[in-house]
């Protein structure tokens, strides 16, 4: 009767230890992991310009859009010290490449950089001339503008 019994129990044994056994051994990685190396990627890419100061500037991802497994889009804040009206949004388009996001530009059909407009009731900075509304009028001697 024991005989009848083992190779029911061998065959179970071996479908335990196969499903855990077969598992993968690299950890799972979560949306949150893709978006760190996102911003790590940007991070290495700012890093290579020799011809901007970031000392001064707050550098912040503001959005990730994934688009499949191997692209992404992220819009950039840069913001000089703590004006939030003195801020430029840019996007970037990545490639993941060998488990490795790169930044290869800027998203097809658009130049890159956005103005941020000033909050609501935000005042302009100091000695800025007027923007909208009534023309001001031009100091004296100066040409024409059309």
């Amino acid at each position: 009767m024991i005989y009848r019994t083992l190779p029911a129990l061998f065959v179970c044994l071996v479908l335990i230890v196969g499903a855990f056994g077969c598992g993968s051994s690299e950890p799972v990685r979560t949306a949150a992991d893709e978006r760190k190396s996102v911003e790590e990627a940007i991070d290495r890419h700012l890093a290579k310009r020799s011809d901007l100061d970031f000392s001064s500037m707050k550098v912040s991802v503001d959005r990730v859009n994934f688009v499949g497994d191997d692209q992404a889009e992220a819009a950039v804040k840069f913001t000089v010290g703590d004006e939030a009206a003195a801020s430029i949004q840019m996007a970037y388009t990545l490639q993941k490449t060998n488990d490795l996001w790169e930044v290869v530009g800027p998203p097809k059909g658009t130049q890159g950089a956005q103005v941020a407009p000033p909050a609501a009731g935000g005042a302009m900075p100091p000695n800025h001339p007027p923007v909208g509304g009534e023309q001001q009028p031009l100091p004296s001697g100066h040409p024409p503008v059309n």
